[in-house]
């Protein structure tokens, strides 16, 4: 054995080059005798140094750098992302409405007068309304979002109806965010694929890449081990228990969002049904930052909201009569002063 060295580094070992030109040396060499593969593989060690002290000092570098590129094999690493660049949006399908305008002159919640389920929002006569169940999304135009002077990014977590009680039909339809709808039960798949230009996500989401039952009850399913629905005292939470069940896949947020080269989510709506803690646990918060999260969270402990008010988010009670809805606000953002 030899080796070949040529400036600081090491350029070849006789056996991986020496069999590269000529086949396997065990092959070629296998039928001599031991000193005889000896003197062959010491003449092909001279050859080689002969040859290389013969180069240029400058060939002899680019001779260097090119077998020890073919040795070492290393991997191909994309480019650092340029700062500041967007790198994932939707674009839009869906042509923006005429209600749109006049929605947000006159910023008016769902109600029971007009709760739109359709595109063409409320009836002829009756003024434009927004469409979340709990007034999210009109809150957070009128507080905060009307102030934003770029189209957003937001993650509805989980989507539910595409437009019905949807706390991200607006931004997108009428600003033009790009976004996330992930929602696993199938039942909503296709008025989402209709009336959304999301990027629809069909998993559930889950600290950990598994595969978990899920209950397909509309609104109140979700992950059977954490559905805060399947043991409820309430009358609208009766059949729950018993509804139909299938197995699903669930991902990390941090996934998809490192998929997508996502760093920044202006907005994040989070109603799963008991499984926001574990949701939360499931984002890498040094890789993005999130401004704003809606999160209805009806357990007594708030271990969700507490997860995050750890973090330093601030808690804002938008809805006096419901303590439950909350939204929580990153540390570098004030309402009304969203990130440029």
């Amino acid at each position: 054995m030899c080796t070949l060295l040529v400036g600081p580094r090491r350029l070849c070992r006789w056996r991986g080059l020496f069999g590269a030109m000529t086949g396997s040396p065990r092959t070629f060499l296998g039928r001599t005798k031991p000193r005889m593969r000896q003197a062959v593989a010491a003449a092909a060690c001279v050859a080689l140094l002969v040859g290389a002290l013969a180069v240029s000092h400058q060939q002899r570098g680019q001779l260097s750098a090119a077998l020890s590129s073919w040795v070492s094999r290393p991997a191909v690493v994309a480019p650092p992302r340029p700062a500041g660049v967007v790198p994932w949006t939707v674009a839009s399908t869906q042509p923006r409405a005429s209600w749109c305008d006049a929605l947000m002159r006159d910023p008016r919640p769902a109600d029971r007068e007009c709760s739109p389920r359709q595109p063409s929002g409320c009836p002829e006569g009756v003024a434009p309304r927004f469409f979340s169940q709990f007034g999210q999304d009109e809150w957070l135009w009128s507080h905060h979002f009307r102030h934003l002077q770029r189209p957003g990014v937001f993650v509805d977590l989980a989507t539910n109806d595409a437009i019905s009680i949807s706390n991200s039909y607006f931004l997108e339809h009428c600003l033009g965010w790009s976004g996330l709808c992930i929602e696993p039960n199938g039942q909503y798949h296709s008025r989402i694929i209709e009336h959304r230009s999301c990027e629809l996500i069909p998993l559930c989401v889950a600290n950990h890449s598994m595969t978990v039952s899920f209950i397909e009850a509309g609104g109140l399913g979700g992950i059977a081990d954490s559905n805060k629905n399947v043991d409820g005292k309430h009358t609208w939470q009766k059949g729950v228990s018993t509804a139909p069940r299938r197995k699903i896949t669930c991902t990390r947020l941090a996934q998809l969002l490192n998929r997508r080269g996502v760093t920044h989510v202006d907005y994040l709506s989070l109603d799963i049904e008991g499984a926001e803690l574990e949701a939360l646990h499931s984002i890498d918060w040094s890789a993005v930052q999130i401004d704003v999260i809606s999160l209805e969270e009806e357990s007594d402990d708030r271990r969700a909201t507490k997860f995050l008010t750890d973090m330093g988010y601030k808690a804002v009670t938008y809805k006096p009569n419901r303590p439950e809805e909350l939204m929580l606000f990153h540390p570098s953002v004030e309402v009304g002063s969203p990130t440029p």
